[in-house]
């Protein structure tokens, strides 16, 4: 699917990015799309928005701390 690499690409910015919370403005704008777009991608492949895995992410830094 044309889809994947785009979806990888968010999850390793989002891993390496998590503490600097970045928008969804800039998620989009790191994956060259729209943020409408980029959100309808991200919700089909990873199955909840990019906020609540940014969020969850966050919240498995802080248990394992």
């Amino acid at each position: 699917n044309k889809h994947y690499p785009i979806v990888e690409k968010a999850l390793l910015y989002l891993l390496n990015n998590r503490q600097l919370q970045p928008s969804l403005k800039q998620l989009a704008a790191h994956c060259h799309l729209s943020e409408y777009h980029f959100q309808r991608v991200f919700i089909q492949w990873a199955g909840v928005s990019p906020k609540q895995f940014l969020q969850c992410l966050n919240r498995d830094y802080a248990r394992q701390c």
